[in-house]
This record gives structure tokens, C-alpha cells and sequence, in this order.
């Protein structure tokens, strides 16, 4: 509870500075939190982007309607998806993931990962499969200022302070 209070309060205080949306499919944010129950990263993300990491065989569709259906597929592809390494390269492994239907635009997806993670790295493979103009826009509000990146195809991992 205490880390949705922070990071709500974190985008809060920043949503001049940055969008709390996702505006066009292939667009994103990314947002990095921490408190002393866990390390969360938040994906917000359109829905055709949700639905083109599930593929063209999805069946129905995904909406509003079918999200509750497709949420275990988006899941496994966003778990796949999202990628933290520490210093030493080895993989950080998120102890959940949780997709949510936000709106008629929106799904969040949320990473949790136990909070003595110190990612040293961030890669986010999943948008290759959105397109040539995918491109997402990440802050870490575990430094202050944020720290401000842009991951995009052909340069899809950036360095996070630790």
C-alpha cells in the first residue's frame, strides 16, 4: 500500500514534467519506484499495444470486454518482455506481475521485484514487437531529479543508477 501511496505521489508531483499515458500505439511510460516492500516498475501502455504483444492469433480480440480473458497471455509476454540486470549482469526476476484494464486506452502493467534489487540496467525487448516507432519514455523516481530515458528500437537498454 505504502508503495502505490509513493509512487501515485511521485507521478503526482511530475505529471507536468511527464505523461502519465500512453497517447499512441507503439508509445509508453515506464516508472520506477521503490519503498521498503518492493522495487515496482509500472508499463503504461495503449491497448493496441497490449494487444500486439499478444500477436495476430489472439481470439477474440483484445477490448474492454476480452481483457479478463487475455490477461495470463499478456502477462507471460510482459514478464518476457521487460528485462533488469544488476551490476554483475545476471538477471533480475520480477516475484509477480499484474496487468490491469485502466481505461478504453489504458493497461498497466505492474513489476515487482523484492526491494534489495539494485538494477544496474534496463531493456525493454518488448518493443521490438510493437514496431519500427515503438519508444518508450522511463522515470526513475528512485533518484532525485527523476532520471529521464528514452528506450526506443536500436537502443532498447539504458543504464540505471543504482
Amino acid at each position: 500500500m505504502r508503495l502505490a501511496l509513493a509512487l501515485v505521489s511521485g507521478l503526482l508531483a511530475l505529471s507536468s514534467l511527464t505523461p502519465l499515458r500512453a497517447h499512441a500505439p507503439g508509445e509508453s511510460s515506464l516508472f520506477i519506484a521503490r519503498d521498503e516492500e518492493a522495487l515496482e516498475l509500472r508499463l503504461v501502455i495503449t491497448l493496441p499495444s497490449a494487444a500486439a504483444l499478444l500477436g495476430p492469433e489472439q481470439t477474440p480480440p483484445l477490448a474492454a470486454d476480452t481483457f479478463d480473458k487475455h490477461r495470463p497471455a499478456l502477462v507471460a509476454a510482459a514478464s518476457q518482455g521487460l528485462l533488469l540486470r544488476e551490476a554483475a549482469g545476471s538477471a533480475l526476476k520480477p516475484e509477480r506481475v499484474i496487468a490491469s484494464f485502466r481505461n478504453a486506452h489504458e493497461v498497466h502493467l505492474d513489476f515487482f521485484f523484492p526491494p534489495s534489487s539494485r538494477p544496474a540496467g534496463l531493456s525493454l525487448p518488448l518493443l521490438s514487437r510493437l514496431g519500427r516507432e515503438a519508444m518508450c519514455d522511463v522515470t526513475d523516481l528512485r533518484v532525485t531529479p527523476p532520471a529521464r530515458h528514452l528506450l526506443q528500437p536500436g537502443a532498447l537498454e539504458v543504464q540505471l543508477a543504482p
